[in-house]
C-alpha cells in the first residue's frame, strides 16, 4: 500500500505562516513610531551623521524640513530640504503647519506636522536633524522623544567648519558665530534637557584651551 502526504496539511501549515505575517503587521500598524531628534549647533555635523544613519538603517522615516535659506552646493530640493520662500513659510507658518519652527542665522526652518504626525502613526520611526531652538519645541510637543544632542570635535573645527561655510562672510561674523555656537549652545542644550551639564561644557573648554 502506497501512502501519499496530506497535502491539506501543507495548506494548514502555510496558512499559519501567512496569519503571522499579517499579525505582525497589525502590530506594527498599531505601534507608533518613536521619533529622534537629532539636533547641535551649526557646523557641529548632525546632517553628515543623520545622512550616514539613514544609509545604515533601512526602513528609517527622515522629515525633510523647509528652509528659507538658499542651497548649498550638492543639496536637492525635496530630499534635503524643501527650499520655499519667506511668504511662502510664513503662509505655512500660519496656518499651523509646523509642528516646530525657529529663525535661525536670519533664515527660517520648520517641520511639517503632517508628514511627521502621518509616518508616526504608521509605526515608522523617524529622524529628525534640526536646530537646538526646534528641538526645545519639540521636546515639549513630544515629551517622549529621544534627544541627541552632537557636540563638534573642537572648536577650532568647529570655527574652521564655519568659515568654510561662510567663506563670504567678514570675519567680525564669523567669530560671532564661533562664540555664540559654544557656551551658549552648551548651556540652552542643558536647559532644555539634552544632559549636557555645564560641568561638561568646562571640561571640554578647558581641553580646548577656551578657559581658565
Amino acid at each position: 500500500m502506497s501512502w501519499t502526504p496530506c497535502e491539506p496539511k501543507r495548506g494548514r501549515r502555510a496558512a499559519g505562516e501567512e496569519h503571522d505575517e499579517a499579525r505582525a503587521e497589525l502590530e506594527l500598524i498599531k505601534r507608533r513610531g518613536a521619533l529622534i531628534v537629532v539636533s547641535a549647533p551649526s557646523g557641529a555635523g548632525k546632517t553628515t551623521l543623520c545622512h550616514e544613519v539613514r544609509q545604515r538603517v533601512p526602513g528609517l522615516f527622515y522629515s525633510v524640513s523647509h528652509t528659507t535659506r538658499a542651497p548649498r552646493p550638492g543639496e536637492v530640493n525635496g530630499t534635503d530640504f524643501h527650499f520655499v520662500t519667506e511668504a511662502e513659510f510664513l503662509a505655512m507658518r500660519d496656518r499651523d503647519a509646523f509642528a516646530e519652527w525657529a529663525s535661525v542665522h536670519d533664515h527660517y526652518y520648520g517641520t511639517p506636522v503632517q508628514a511627521l504626525e502621518g509616518a508616526l502613526s504608521r509605526g515608522l520611526d523617524v529622524l529628525l536633524d534640526i536646530d537646538t531652538h526646534g528641538a526645545r519645541q519639540l521636546r515639549q510637543r513630544y515629551p517622549e522623544a529621544v534627544s541627541i544632542f552632537i557636540m563638534a570635535p573642537s572648536m577650532k573645527e568647529l570655527e574652521a567648519r564655519l568659515r568654510e561655510r561662510n567663506s563670504d562672510a567678514p570675519l567680525a561674523r564669523i567669530a560671532e558665530q564661533v562664540g555664540y555656537e559654544s557656551e551658549s549652545a552648551f548651556n540652552r542644550a542643558f536647559k532644555q534637557g539634552f544632559g549636557v551639564p555645564p560641568a561638561t561644557w568646562r571640561k571640554h573648554a578647558r581641553l580646548q584651551g577656551l578657559s581658565g
